[in-house]
Order: structure tokens, then C-alpha cells, then sequence
């Protein structure tokens, strides 16, 4: 008699899930605050990460692009709808992370360390502690570059200035990001750096080149950072509940400059901290 009950019960919930709309990635899906508009791109869903949505997709075309409107991290925004593939579920949507971990990254291009022309570490460096959590924005604070060739000379000179002038054992960020769209190798996922005194063992830093207190990167350098993101999310690189914050949220400084500051703190993932030193939300727009 328990048995049957136990059964019956077992089937009513089977039975009463609802379906669910989900819109899967099957490519890292940037999202943008404005349909066709780079500019304006907060967000990337992960390859493999599904999102819910209300029963009838809002489309918008743009200049033959086909758009869907989303809600992710609790912000709105448009993704290209050839970047996802609408599923039904039964009461929850799935998410493929794990299987996309394992078959491949769907990384943005890196450009190693001997592409780049890197020296060697003065001296061994260790491994971060554990898997990060913070993801530290930074920037060059010199002039920009548009090109693989400059912006390979561009890290080549802040590894030459960290080491030299600084005294540091290497080029003090995990990444540099040039506006020629690419993402060049410093210290890696996995090694310490120098980036952001008192939070080097807990984050990764991220240095866009160029001088961001008035203009903001291009959209090739914008969208390589959150590519570069969603790389460290979809690869167990960083942890899935990582917090965006930039320099000038742990220590006094312009870094990584208000125009850039206006863009990252739209972000789902930052946080601004009681203590940060940075100017006041409501000053940057």
C-alpha cells in the first residue's frame, strides 16, 4: 500500500512539470544591450549554457543579422540568433557545459608567449593556489594599437617596463588584450601575477591596451575580453560564480580609466565593494 503511494506520487510530479523554453548556445552568444550595435555589448552566454525565456522569441533583423531578445544575469539584451538553437525541456533547462569543456573551448585567439616575443621569467613563478575567482580589468594607460605587429610590440614593451624599471620576475598581467581583436599570453590561467597588489593569489588580470579615462576600446577588444571570460568559464579556468571588478575597485587608481569603467560595471558579473576607490557609479554615465 506504501508502495502504490509512493508510486502515485512519483507520477503527479513527473506528470505536472511544465515545459520549459530554453535558447541553448551553441557558440560563445554575445549579448548586446542594443540589437546590431557592438558598442554596447555587456555579456557572453557560455557554448553549452541554456537560458530560459518566455513562450514566443522577440526577433529583430539588423543589417541581415536576426536577433532575439534575452534575459541573462539579470539584464536584457540581443544575441545573433545563428549562435542558438531554441529547445523545449521538461521543467528545467539543461546546460552542456561539461560536455563542451570536454570537446573543445571555444576559446578567442591567444597569442602564445613565443608568438609575441616574450623573455623568460627571471624567476620561477608559482601557481595560483586554487582556482580563481576574481577577474581583475585593467588597463595599458599608453597609447592604443590596431594591429597584431603593434600590439605585440605594446606587450613586449609593458614585460620590458615590469621587469626592468619594476623589478618584477615577468609581464605582471595573466592577459593582454590588443584592438586588433586578439588576447596575448602573459603569465597564463594557471600562474601568479603582478597585477593587483593584495589580490594577485585570488583573480586574474586582465590589461586592455591603450588609455581608457575618456574613450572606451573598440568593439574587437570589448568582445575579446568577454570572450576571453566565457574561455576561462567554459575551460574550469575561473570559477562560475566569478566576480569582475576593476583595479580601481581594490586599490587607488585611474586603472583601468572611467570611459572603460562605464562599460564593465553593466557586466552581470561585477561587484563594487563598500571600499572601492573608484568614482561613484552614478558619475560614470
Amino acid at each position: 500500500m506504501i508502495w502504490h503511494v509512493v508510486v502515485a506520487i512519483i507520477i503527479v510530479k513527473l506528470t505536472s512539470a511544465e515545459n520549459v523554453y530554453c535558447a541553448c548556445a551553441v557558440g560563445n552568444a554575445a549579448l548586446y544591450r542594443e540589437a546590431g550595435r557592438f558598442e554596447t555589448l555587456f555579456a557572453v552566454i557560455p557554448t553549452g549554457m541554456c537560458v530560459q525565456y518566455s513562450n514566443g522569441l522577440e526577433f529583430v533583423t539588423v543589417e541581415n543579422t536576426t536577433w532575439i531578445s534575452l534575459e541573462y544575469g539579470g539584464h536584457s539584451g540581443f544575441a545573433d540568433f545563428s549562435l542558438l538553437s531554441p529547445e523545449v525541456w521538461n521543467g528545467v533547462c539543461p546546460t552542456r557545459l561539461r560536455e563542451i569543456r570536454a570537446g573543445g573551448s571555444h576559446c578567442p585567439r591567444i597569442v602564445t608567449r613565443e608568438e609575441w616575443g616574450a623573455r623568460l621569467p627571471s624567476h620561477t613563478i608559482g601557481h595560483l593556489p586554487e582556482i580563481p575567482q576574481y577577474v581583475f580589468i585593467h588597463h595599458g594607460a599608453g597609447s592604443r594599437c590596431h594591429s597584431e605587429d603593434e600590439c605585440a610590440a605594446k606587450v613586449r614593451s609593458y614585460q620590458e617596463f615590469h621587469m626592468v624599471t619594476r623589478g618584477w620576475w615577468d609581464i605582471g598581467y595573466s592577459f593582454v588584450v590588443g584592438e586588433d581583436g586578439n588576447v596575448y599570453e602573459a603569465r597564463g590561467w594557471d600562474k601568479i601575477g603582478a597585477h593587483t597588489y593584495g589580490r594577485n593569489t585570488v583573480g586574474i588580470g586582465i590589461s586592455v591596451i591603450g588609455d581608457f579615462r575618456t574613450q572606451i576600446p573598440d568593439d574587437a577588444a570589448l568582445h575579446a575580453v568577454i570572450q576571453l571570460i566565457a574561455c576561462g568559464l567554459n575551460t574550469g579556468k575561473i570559477q562560475t560564480n566569478y566576480i569582475i571588478q576593476g583595479h580601481c575597485d581594490v586599490v587607488p587608481t585611474e586603472c583601468p580609466g572611467n570611459a572603460f569603467l562605464d562599460i564593465i560595471k553593466s557586466w552581470p558579473h561585477y561587484h563594487r565593494s563598500n571600499d572601492s576607490h573608484c568614482p561613484p557609479l552614478d558619475e560614470l554615465s
